[in-house]
């Protein structure tokens, strides 16, 4: 059966240092203990209600909720955070995992991967309770980071720009067709020929690309025609599907008349 408690401390643990950051894990260590209910909803999850009673030992719901934070505070993968729990004493501490046998990152992976993401958020929701009755954050304002990974990014040309408005009108007159019915309004699919009057149109030049762009305008003007009827039959029957797109009618049809 999964313990719930990591075993007694051994006695090679340090503890924290005298770092701002060491500080910072000790009051979270201090606030998790606090919350003896987290390591219960961390057993139900992991164990799913099946604990065995074969084999080695799991690792504690304890040493599974801190590492699961320290994944999330430090931004590392599992890779990373067994090397954390290798080199880093505050880790190891802070963990409470056994400094001389600390977890691969195999069983970290299967241990913090079982925890579904509503016992996070359950978990976050009461933190975050904390600290708004402590004022330590309002719980009002949140921050998202993200990784900026370097890519090419495709040039936008008028000839692509008409081609995928096309695309997306099409989609929604596929959507009305499915809830309003096959014979409720006439329509016709022109994606294929905006896609190769598009890509006509950005390898011609002078006074052939300009036949090419009037001939891609006409598909579009078309396709929104479709469009502007499908919006009409879907007014007089009040489809509760279609009501979000049926909003902005007038700003597409403004946009598309100039």
């Amino acid at each position: 059966m999964r313990a719930k408690r990591a075993p007694q401390r051994s006695f090679f643990d340090v503890g924290y240092p005298d770092h701002e950051m060491g500080r910072a894990l000790e009051r979270i260590s201090t606030l998790l203990d606090a919350h003896p209910e987290f390591l219960d909803w961390i057993a139900a999850d992991v164990d799913r209600g099946r604990p065995s009673r074969r084999g080695r030992a799991g690792l504690p719901c304890e040493v599974i909720l801190r590492c699961g934070i320290l994944k999330q505070l430090w931004q590392v993968d599992y890779r990373d955070l067994e090397f954390a729990l290798l080199d880093s004493a505050s880790a190891k501490h802070f963990a409470r995992v056994d400094p001389l046998r600390p977890p691969r990152k195999s069983a970290l992976q299967k241990c913090i991967g079982a925890v579904r993401a509503e016992v996070w958020e359950r978990i976050n929701r009461v933190l975050m309770e904390e600290a708004r009755g402590g004022k330590v954050e309002g719980g009002r304002t949140v921050r998202i980071d993200s990784t900026v990974t370097e890519t090419h990014i495709r040039k936008p040309t008028d000839s692509q720009l008409l081609c995928d408005g096309v695309r997306v009108l099409t989609r929604l007159l596929v959507h009305a067709r499915d809830e309003l019915g096959a014979e409720a309004f006439p329509y016709h699919n022109h994606r294929r020929a905006a896609k190769r009057w598009a890509l006509i149109a950005s390898r011609r030049r002078g006074k052939r690309r300009g036949a090419a762009y009037r001939e891609l305008l006409g598909i579009a003007r078309r396709t929104l025609g479709y469009l502007h009827g499908a919006l009409a039959v879907a007014g007089e029957r009040e489809v509760a599907a279609l009501r979000d797109w049926r909003k902005p009618r007038s700003r597409w049809w403004s946009a598309w008349r100039c």
